[in-house]
């Protein structure tokens, strides 16, 4: 008995040792993921450590005065205390599969591993994955409820990958896919690993069935570590793009799960890679519309569509676009053309003037031509129709900054803030729209990133004083601090390097 007892008190002034607030360590801010996460994990292993010596000690004292059953008994009860506090290994091995979403959720809120530095993102994100194995048809109420336990919390890296999968889960998977691309601007320290190669694996996995094999490659070869389907997907597109053999297919098949599921993986990869076939829709290439035979006009139209099917496809090279400009340049200046117009309106007694006619068409050209930048490459500016869709496409992008700026402005003074993530689908406007108006290059890009400076540094401010939601702040301030150096604006970059 004394035994037990001097290991209970030693097991006591361990746990009194781990709870007991550290000293923080040097340059950690308190209030940051990591420190948070170090608390928690503090905790957690003294709590552990309780559990385990509280455990040890009755199972000795039990086998000691002859009570074997009452020491397996508890010890088996031990054991299960333990298991219930790391529940990560069950939730993703049983109750993820079983698509039980409330329960996955429930037991992950314990905040264990993986999810010490996210909890409640982790919880929302079990949840989620485990409602992705149910049909689509009932899963509104729950997508719901997840989206409103998320709103609660504070945004990190596990929330954000719960938030761009319910996007997926309502079918919007144009927005599930700038979500999940975005987690790569968080820091570390506020991103679980898991969560990372989560999102990793579901835009691999978007990719693949968009045919983007180049894509894949590309994402999977940069990856920080690869689940075995992530490796699986990768293996395909090096075999489809000519750089894997059929031994290094069949290995990762053999090596990731769902064996049945990615069989036609499998099949699609086997054969040799793709070759590019082009069809032949006429014998004669030179009588195409697209090659200048046929009707006046004719042959841009032709160009204009093949455009807009390769744009939907993320396929538009610049050359490509190139041509459709000058194609319709040749077109729309053309004598004759007019000619015929003018014709046409008398015709039709048309009260437009066939200047006001092709200044119109025009504009709508232009208008449709700048919704497909920007394309693949360098972005062409030979030509009026190209001169005047790139003008059309920087203002498209300053209008898209203005109003997402405008939107956060307002949310700092509403009575109902919105919600993290939607403050984080504004700034991601503004990101995306600044890159494309500094890729267009029609503009002063220092006084463009003043603007966007004025705008966002009392947000960033305000997010982590007032919101306290410092991971979203620090990612928006290590942008703001890397593009103040390439503008050279140092004050502004000094400024923002207290927020990182």
């Amino acid at each position: 008995m004394i035994e037990v007892v001097g290991m209970v008190a030693l097991v006591g002034a361990a746990v009194a040792f781990g709870v007991a607030p550290s000293h923080p360590l040097e340059n950690c801010d308190p209030e940051s993921a990591r420190a948070q996460s170090m608390r928690r994990a503090e905790l957690r292993g003294s709590l552990m450590l309780a559990i385990g010596g509280l455990t040890a000690g009755l199972t000795l004292h039990a086998f000691t005065s002859g009570s074997a059953g009452v020491g397996l008994v508890v010890f088996f009860l031990g054991a299960m205390t333990m298991v219930v506090m790391q529940p990560g290994v069950i939730v993703r091995a049983v109750l993820v599969p079983m698509g039980a979403w409330q329960w996955a959720r429930a037991a992950s809120r314990w905040g264990g591993p993986p999810w010490l530095r996210d909890p409640e993102g982790g919880a929302a994100l079990m949840g989620v994955l485990a409602l992705r194995q149910r049909p689509s048809a009932n899963v509104d109420a729950a997508a719901e409820d997840l989206e409103t336990g998320l709103m609660a919390a504070p945004l990190r890296g596990a929330g954000l990958v719960a938030a761009g999968l319910l996007a997926d889960l309502r079918s919007n998977a144009t927005e599930a896919r700038r979500i999940l691309l975005s987690v790569d601007d968080l820091d570390p320290d506020a991103c679980p690993p898991l969560a990372r190669a989560i999102a990793n694996d579901w835009l691999l996995d978007d990719a693949a069935n968009r045919e983007r094999w180049g894509e894949v490659d590309a994402r999977s070869e940069h990856a920080l570590s690869l689940s075995a389907s992530g490796r699986l997907l990768h293996t395909v597109a090096q075999r489809l793009l000519g750089r894997a053999s059929r031994l290094d297919l069949l290995k990762a098949w053999m090596l990731a799960p769902k064996r049945w599921q990615t069989l036609s993986l499998l099949d699609r990869a086997w054969d040799d890679s793709e070759s590019i076939e082009y069809p032949v829709v006429d014998h004669d290439l030179t009588r195409r519309a697209a090659n200048g035979h046929g009707l006046l006009g004719t042959g841009a139209a032709s160009l204009h569509l093949d455009a807009i099917a390769a744009h939907r496809r993320g396929e538009l090279r610049a050359d490509v676009l190139e041509r459709l400009g000058l194609a319709w340049d040749e077109t729309l200046w053309d004598v004759g053309l007019r000619r015929r117009v003018r014709g046409r309106s008398i015709d039709l007694d048309c009260d437009a003037t066939v200047e006001e006619s092709m200044i119109e068409l025009h504009r709508a050209l232009c208008v449709e031509v700048a919704s497909m930048m920007p394309p693949r490459g360098d972005i062409p500016r030979r030509g009026k129709t190209l001169t005047r869709a790139i003008g059309l496409f920087s203002s498209a992008q300053e209008l898209r900054i203005k109003q997402a700026a405008l939107r956060l402005e307002r949310a700092m003074s509403a009575t109902v803030s919105p919600t993290a993530t939607e403050l984080w689908n504004d700034w991601l406007e503004i990101r995306d729209g600044y890159a494309l108006h500094h890729r267009a290059d029609v503009a002063d890009l220092k006084a463009l990133f003043q603007r966007v400076d004025a705008a966002m540094s009392p947000v960033v401010h305000w997010m982590w004083h007032a919101r306290g939601e410092r991971p979203m702040a620090n990612a928006i301030a290590t942008w703001l601090a890397l593009e103040a150096d390439r503008v050279s604006e140092e004050d502004a970059a000094r400024y923002h390097r207290q927020y990182v």
